[in-house]
């Protein structure tokens, strides 16, 4: 007579597999590289109206206190990591943006490819 596995058994098997199958998955993702335009374009919506996200843009005005998107990228020591921080982990007074992780990347890569523009 073939021995039933027992429940336990069977969730077992079923959580290795789902580990394993995103733990194939993830390195997928993670090689995707950002999309600059796409960054833009959200920034373009949602950031525009806080900050400059365009290079020398034309009769911008924003407060002193809230910095340009090119200023930011031309901060000593400023990396993809320390944009995409500071937006998944906002401060005031910016706001929380509710945006998908890839959508930050973007974004962020879309600020550090405006680095040394000036």
């Amino acid at each position: 007579m073939p021995l039933m596995p027992s429940s336990r058994s069977i969730c077992l098997m079923f959580a290795t597999a789902s580990v394993i199958a995103a733990a194939s998955l993830a390195p997928v993702a993670a090689q995707m590289p950002p999309n600059v335009k796409a960054g833009r374009q959200v920034a373009e919506k949602l950031c525009v109206g806080c900050h400059i996200v365009m290079p020398d843009p034309p009769n911008s005005t924003v407060s002193a206190d809230i910095p340009a998107f090119q200023t930011i990228a031309n901060r000593p020591g400023q990396t993809v990591d320390t944009v995409v921080g500071a937006i998944l982990i906002p401060h005031p007074p910016m706001p929380n943006t509710n945006l998908s992780r890839e959508e930050v990347n973007n974004v962020a890569a879309y600020i550090m490819s405006l680095k040394n523009r000036r």
